[in-house]
């Protein structure tokens, strides 16, 4: 998504059915740890920012989810 921003294209989600149905799901050591996993998440964005602007893209001015606020 962010790469897809960046280039100024948009991301159109399609609902799909639940794909982990055990909720007991384990992602695997730290990652079963909400707080860890979301630090992960946000880090993988994070370097995909950083990657890009390195190429020399930028940031959305605007919000690239539509009808969302930024």
């Amino acid at each position: 998504w962010v790469q897809a921003a960046m280039r100024g294209l948009r991301v159109i989600e399609i609902p799909v059915p639940l794909i982990y149905l055990d909720l007991a799901r384990s992602f695997g050591g730290a990652l079963d740890e909400a707080e860890k996993r979301l630090q992960y998440y946000n880090d993988v964005i994070d370097r995909s920012v950083m990657a890009m602007k390195s190429r020399g893209f930028k940031l959305p001015e605007q919000s690239a989810c539509r009808g969302l606020p930024q």
